[in-house]
């Protein structure tokens, strides 16, 4: 289970990240996605990635809507 903080930097890199798959390419964010498993930021990096695979699965106005929540 994790804690209170844990999972508030997940949500907190969901949605960063999902900011700069709007003005990014995801190959940005996957060289990002890399440093923090490198440097074992795994709360990060599920951040990064729940916001990669939410941008593959639905459609602009959707992820829009997701960082407007």
């Amino acid at each position: 289970m994790l804690s209170k903080k844990q999972q508030d930097i997940i949500d907190s890199y969901y949605k960063i990240s999902l900011y700069v798959l709007l003005s990014e390419s995801e190959d940005v964010l996957n060289e990002i996605l890399n440093y923090h498993e490198m440097n074992e930021h795994y709360e990060h990096c599920i951040g990064i990635k729940k916001a990669i695979n939410y941008n593959k699965l639905n459609p602009l106005n959707l992820v829009l809507e997701e960082i407007n929540k």
